[in-house]
């Protein structure tokens, strides 16, 4: 009886002993994780272009890989940087916090961006002192990939800083991004006093300054672009030209582009070039690094792929443009895959392919179909709000500004005024609902009480952080759209409605199957830590993806 007892007591200190523990690795765990984040991607998109992919690229993945058919973001109003947040720590920005590049503090009542660093010294031409990550809240895969693997190669790349180092955390090697005037790969002196060689033999190529130059020529024949008959039926005096020339057969058309004012290279992330030379930057890394190549210690990369973003931003989804610039990504994908298949290894390597933030048809194209939609401005509703409260009170810029689809108070003022928030809040809902395209209305009270109610109002409390969301947060009705704030005459923007966005597993030792359980892109750090065996971001509340964990043995 007592070897019993004693037996039954040792299982139980065993099993006591291994819970909350790291999961169990799977059989030799893939040497490289790639995580390739578009921006402005949805899975209507892609099948609109899909008889036109490459076999190299997304239908590679497709078709040998786990495709999610179902996988949305559990948030309102997604962006870049609220996205990829998500997609790093595996919770939602009421956890993580991002919400948007900026915001506005609640004491000082100035905006305070995400990367902003306070010290501000060391900088040299590759390392920028003005930015950082100390404003995480959170900690990324990263943090949970060094806890597990010291010595692993982790690093991220993107167009701007506030999506790399939200990609990268504060445990990266480096997060890089481009620098517009210089044309250069950069990264933040909080992640080390020199860059890796391999950065600074990459830059010195001047591949920025050769793509810059390249003038945007269609890929495709004419017959080949699933958006041509749409716009050879509308009368749009911006593309149309271009669009009865390639009806006709006209080789070697250029692509119309809008002028964007900024630094010397601000065009690469505008036209699909940027893609290659994001794509050359991830080469010169593995190479540089031997990323994968290391049996004992597996590595992580991860792309954001800017220009996908700003040119279905700048022109719409259901552009030439855009389709233009989703069928060269593909081609690029397919160029990396290959290229991974003769360093890493077929069989080494796992590759994630999913989007930042699910992309709206515009107004434009629903107008044409003769269905109701509209651009909201948020500055307009800033102005008009300010107006509305001054001719009440007498009392000027109550409102000091919006960002993440929320309006910000200056609470200070308000107190000087003795004016009641409660009942200013109460006022302003009020007025809000009766602007054009506007769906709801929350007050930061009523998002704090938690997710209860519709499925609306729970995916607007999981977008509302208490210390840096604003007093209201604005839905707006289907088919609207917020004016973009980097491109003020955009034809695509944020949406409310908009959630769905493609998410596929490819590599290592999956099979292919098509997944059509709910999933989200919180569920993407956890199912990767799991299949290396470490345990997940602290802060990830996310699942394990359904079929990620049918590998052959």
């Amino acid at each position: 009886m007592r070897i019993r007892i004693f037996v039954l007591f040792s299982l139980l200190l065993v099993w006591l002993g291994a819970f909350g523990q790291n999961p169990p690795p799977a059989d030799k765990p893939p040497r490289l994780v790639v995580m390739v984040i578009a921006g402005s991607l949805s899975p209507e998109v892609m099948a609109q272009s899909w008889r036109n992919l490459s076999p190299e690229g997304m239908y590679r993945m497709r078709n040998g890989g786990v495709e999610y058919l179902d996988a949305r973001y559990p948030h309102l109003l997604c962006n870049a940087v609220s996205g990829v947040a998500t997609i790093a720590t595996g919770t939602t920005p009421e956890v993580h916090g991002v919400m948007d590049e900026v915001w506005y503090g609640h004491l000082g009542n100035e905006t305070e961006r995400l990367t902003a660093q306070t010290t501000q010294a060391g900088g040299t031409r590759y390392l920028d002192p003005s930015q950082g990550p100390q404003k995480l809240l959170v900690g990324t895969i990263s943090h949970a990939w060094r806890a597990a693997f010291p010595e692993a190669r982790i690093y991220s790349a993107a167009f701007t800083p506030e999506v790399a180092i939200a990609l990268g955390g504060r445990s990266a090697n480096a997060a890089f991004w481009l620098n517009g005037k210089s044309g250069d790969f950069v990264t933040s002196t909080f992640y080390g006093e020199s860059v890796p060689a391999w950065l600074a033999k990459f830059n010195t190529k001047g591949l920025a300054k050769e793509y810059n130059a390249q003038p945007w020529i269609a890929s495709r024949a004419p017959s080949m672009y699933a958006t041509l008959p749409f716009l050879l039926r509308v009368d749009d005096p911006q593309f149309s030209p271009y669009a009865r020339k390639l009806a006709a057969n006209e080789p070697n058309i250029t692509m119309p582009e809008t002028k964007i004012y900024g630094p010397q290279f601000t065009r690469l992330g505008l036209i699909p070039q940027g893609n290659t030379l994001l794509k050359d930057l991830a080469v010169a890394a593995v190479l540089g690094d031997s990323l994968g190549m290391r049996k004992k210690t597996p590595d992580l990369l991860t792309l954001y792929y800017s220009p996908l973003e700003n040119i279905a931003t700048l022109y719409g989804p259901n552009s030439l443009q855009a389709e233009d610039a989703l069928l060269r990504f593909d081609r690029e994908l397919g160029q990396l895959l290959e290229f991974l298949d003769h360093t890493v290894g077929r069989g080494h390597y796992l590759m994630v392919l999913t989007s930042a933030y699910p992309v709206a048809p515009t107004p434009h194209y629903l107008n044409a179909w003769q269905l109701p939609a509209g651009q909201f401005s948020f500055d307009r509703a800033v102005f008009l709000l300010n107006s509305y409260f001054r001719a009440l009170y007498g009392v000027a810029d109550l409102v000091l500004g919006h960002a993440a689809g929320q309006i910000y108070f200056d609470q200070k003022r308000i107190e000087d005024t003795h004016l009641s928030t409660a009942f200013l809040n109460e006022q302003a809902v009020k007025f809000l609902l009766n602007m054009a395209g506007v769906a709801r209305v929350y007050t930061a009270s009523s998002l704090q009480l938690g997710s209860s109610g519709s499925e609306e109002a729970r995916r607007a409390a999981a977008n509302f952080h208490p210390k840096r969301g604003g007093d209201l947060l604005v839905t707006l009705l289907p088919g609207w759209i917020a004016t973009s704030r980097h491109f003020p005459t955009a034809r695509g923007a944020d949406d409310s409605y908009a959630n769905r966005v493609p998410l596929l597993l490819y590599g290592w030792k999956l099979r292919p199957k098509q997944v059509i359980t709910p999933v989200s892109p919180t569920d993407i750090a956890p199912t990767i830590c799991h299949l290396m065996g470490i345990a997940p971001p602290l802060s990830s509340n996310g699942k394990l993806l359904p079929g990620s964990a049918d590998w052959e043995l």
